[in-house]
């Protein structure tokens, strides 16, 4: 289940000729948002693999052919996904239904796309449609951003980023270090490795959006249950 928000008509148009090459269905648009969805068992379709390559392929467009949008601001993109059940098939009353699908997969689709906002990404997936991308290729784009406690939810929720170029070897090192830091609740020793690693990262706003988040700890330690976790601030 994923949620994007993609921007102009020609991206929309053009976003959603690679949700379909991926197997992909297109629920709704709202707004500049597409909301679409991969079938489990979906004749030819693999599912959590091809709703993340389609994510990654829009991501890659979107770096490659600038599209300015109605403001003159050049358009950005940013997709949440999730995998679990949900409910598929005609919604509505007897005058007025429309095929969609709904349930708490959905749910926490749509509040991890905006995360991408407060993580300074621009795909985030949960820990449950990570574990089903069986592709060695794909994974190699995939970040762990730590846990999360998403808006709306009491259950900690393990969050990952996916990349359009994989982090080299050195870059890979410190950020894995400086989340498992973190998430000891070693906040001083988590700050001292992205700062002072062999692979600087301080240019990286995604980077820059975590040392914000530990220097918060540092200051004010949270409570004991959300040692080494960070909260969704809005939607």
């Amino acid at each position: 289940m994923l949620r994007s928000l993609v921007g102009s008509e020609m991206c929309i148009r053009d976003r959603s000729k690679i949700i379909d090459r991926h197997n992909g269905t297109i629920d709704k648009y709202i707004g500049d948002a597409i909301m679409s969805f991969w079938e489990v068992g979906k004749p030819g379709t693999t599912t959590a693999k091809e709703a993340c390559e389609a994510c990654v392929k829009v991501l890659m467009q979107t770096h490659t052919t600038a599209m300015a949008g109605p403001d003159g601001d050049i358009i950005k993109f940013r997709a949440g996904g999730h995998f679990g059940e949900a409910l598929i098939g005609n919604f509505g009353s007897s005058t007025r239904f429309s095929y969609t699908v709904v349930g708490d997969t959905v749910n926490s689709a749509a509040r991890l796309e905006p995360l991408n906002k407060q993580l300074k990404t621009q795909i985030v997936i949960s820990d449950e449609l990570h574990r089903h991308v069986r592709s060695r290729d794909l994974l190699r784009h995939v970040v762990y951003m730590g846990r999360m406690v998403l808006i709306g939810k009491v259950d900690v929720t393990e969050v990952y980023s996916i990349v359009s170029t994989p982090m080299n070897k050195d870059a890979a090192n410190v950020w894995r270090d400086t989340v498992s830091s973190f998430e000891a609740g070693e906040y001083a020793a988590a700050k001292d490795i992205l700062l002072n690693g062999p692979q600087k990262l301080t240019d990286d706003p995604m980077a820059q959006e975590m040392i914000a988040n530990i220097e918060a700890y540092i200051w004010e330690a949270p409570p004991e249950h959300l040692k080494g976790i960070r909260q969704q601030r809005g939607k």
